[in-house]
């Protein structure tokens, strides 16, 4: 149980040894700390920037070389050339999509865990004494779209809250290789309803464009916050800048439900 993760955990490291494997089942224990967060987009800042220059997107996603041969190593993608490119093609961004492609999957391949259990559990395998909810439990459930450049996404995060807060982050916290449509199918107790509930509040991130208020998870996350009677703020990458502020104001000024949008239709629906 959760209970006894917690008091488990708390009795040293033969708790910690014992109480980690739970918590496999127990989507409030799959956070990450906002400094591994920044350290993440340190480590992969030139290379996602450097991949998403040399590549557009197709219309069915698919990565396309702009150069011939491309010398880029693929991890994640499914690349093709140029001439070989499906309907209109656009520039790729260095967005939470290409991290999750081109990092996170591969990494975490194999191990059925999200990404921030599996780093979590190497931290544990050398500091066995550390109590597992000071670095597991999150206690911020973070709001966002894939659509924003990470960079943002990682900037925010580390100018708004502690580098020691953990943080729920749907990508890092869910096995990316696993079918997490067919764990949403139940919007009350899918792993981010579990984990939102069980935060202590909520926090959206978006960037200068404030396109994440145009999203339905975002919406809904809104949502279920209200109704679980959660503090919810928003985070810029630049809490300054006043006419990020406006633009902000004029999306919640016509926001409607109904006009927000989902990566995947059936989300919508499922929402709605």
């Amino acid at each position: 149980s959760r209970t006894s993760v917690s008091s488990s955990s708390s009795s040293g490291a033969v708790g910690g040894i014992i109480g980690f494997p739970q918590l496999k089942s127990q989507p409030p224990f799959w956070g990450i700390k906002v400094r591994l967060i920044w350290k993440l987009w340190q480590y992969v800042a030139e290379d996602i920037k450097g991949y998403a220059a040399a590549h557009y997107l197709d219309e069915e996603n698919r990565h396309v070389c702009l150069v011939e041969p491309c010398r880029w190593h693929h991890a994640g993608g499914s690349p093709v050339s140029l001439k070989r490119a499906r309907g209109p093609v656009r520039q790729m961004r260095p967005d939470m999509h290409l991290l999750v492609q081109r990092y996170i999957q591969p990494w975490t391949g194999g191990f059925d865990v999200g990404f921030a259990l599996m780093l979590n559990a190497g931290h544990f395998s050398t500091h066995r004494s550390i109590s597992i909810p000071e670095v597991c439990r999150a206690s911020v459930f973070i709001s966002h779209t894939w659509g924003e450049n990470f960079e943002d996404f990682a900037t925010t995060l580390h100018r708004t809250l502690s580098p020691e807060r953990v943080v729920w982050v749907c990508s890092l916290a869910l096995d990316q290789n696993s079918d997490i449509a067919g764990s949403l199918h139940d919007l009350d107790t899918c792993p981010f309803s579990v984990a939102l509930r069980a935060s202590q509040r909520v926090l959206a991130v978006t960037d200068d464009s404030a396109q994440a208020l145009s999203r339905c998870w975002v919406v809904l996350e809104a949502h279920l916050a209200r109704l679980y009677r959660k503090p919810y703020d928003i985070a810029l990458p630049d809490d300054t800048n006043v006419d990020q502020w406006q633009t902000l104001r004029e999306k919640l000024e016509v926001l409607d439900v109904t006009n927000c949008h989902a990566t995947v239709a059936k989300d919508k629906e499922a929402i709605l």
